[in-house]
């Protein structure tokens, strides 16, 4: 039944029966704004939907109320901590202000075109956009499965491409880098970064027991994260968490030069140590192979300024950066 309520406006009600425990009338009732023809394909949709067991009824729920009931009951099952706060942080810094009132029937995929559009005239990357419209896709999927939503309206939304880093040292920038780099505390971090190709989360990770230095070994397994503040994480706090994939645990040969310098590097950490705690001075030994002087992980900014900091004095393109 169509009942028109304005101009370009109509109520399409459907009759789906009693309720069998109280006897009382069920109704589908949405307002529809178009022309009659628009309505009416609508109004025969919907009949098709319920017919086929397939119709969601209206609901007053926000996107706010499935972003938080899709984070509390399908992202922890991943059981990455890592997956669980990006989520928390692309919802929390792209989605909820723009979309987040809506009602999720509302959310359109006019209204994701439109959040995209802000987020690009924002001079967001491409990346984040990317990402961002990921997280949101999966939470409508959650309420599909929930059939609390009829379809994800961000499927079908061409997200702007993913920018792909292809810029690496050539072999005489490398040789001049690991030159300039091992003036530094962290030479040694960088040199074996380039060797090994792990990621900073990844050789900030590595303790000692990590390695078999008689034999030329490194295994890695795990990985270091932060929690962010907004978590209820105290500053600096952290975390290790075990690598995702088969292929991403693995064992590493080391080149004999830079076994050497970690033996050497093992022998001046243990003095350092020492030095410092004949002082008085603190030192949290987590067995780490790359710390900071106070034996604490390095923070991944920071990893940056200092990978930044070498790439200036050598005057290497702003381009290139720690991973």
């Amino acid at each position: 039944m169509l009942i028109e309520k304005g101009k370009q406006r109509f109520l399409v009600r459907i009759y789906l029966g009693r309720d069998p425990r109280t006897g009382k009338r069920k109704e589908f009732n949405k307002t529809f704004h178009g022309s009659r023809r628009e309505a009416k394909q609508f109004e025969i949709r919907i009949k098709h939907d319920y017919y086929a067991n397939a119709l969601v009824m209206p609901s007053k729920m926000t996107l706010n109320d499935l972003i938080d009931e899709y984070l509390t009951k399908e992202v922890p099952n991943s059981n990455r901590i890592t997956s669980l706060i990006s989520c928390k942080q692309r919802f929390q810094l792209y989605v909820r202000p723009r979309l987040g009132k809506l009602k999720i029937t509302d959310v359109t995929a006019e209204e994701v075109v439109r959040l995209i559009t802000e987020m690009l005239r924002d001079d967001y990357s491409p990346n984040t956009i990317h990402s961002t419209v990921g997280v949101l896709s999966a939470a409508l999927n959650y309420g599909v499965r929930r059939k609390i939503l009829s379809e994800n309206s961000a499927r079908g939304v061409k997200r702007p491409q993913r920018l792909q880093r292809v810029s690496s040292f050539t072999v005489e920038q490398t040789v001049l880098f690991v030159k300039e780099a091992a003036k530094s505390r962290n030479g040694l971090m960088f040199e074996f970064a380039l060797h090994s190709g792990a990621r900073p989360s990844e050789y900030c990770a590595l303790s000692w027991d990590d390695f078999d230095l008689d034999a030329g070994l490194v295994k890695i397994t795990r990985s270091l994260m932060r929690l962010p503040l907004a978590e209820g994480g105290a500053r600096g706090k952290w975390s290790f968490e075990a690598l995702k994939t088969r292929s991403s645990r693995r064992v590493i040969e080391i080149d004999h030069r830079i076994v050497d310098r970690l033996k050497q590097h093992r022998e001046e950490q243990r003095r350092e140590i020492e030095i410092r705690r004949s002082a008085g001075l603190n030192y949290d030994d987590h067995n780490f192979v790359f710390s900071t002087k106070h034996g604490t992980p390095h923070h991944k900014h920071n990893i940056n300024k200092y990978f930044r900091a070498v790439c200036d004095r050598i005057s290497l393109p702003s381009n290139f950066t720690a991973y």
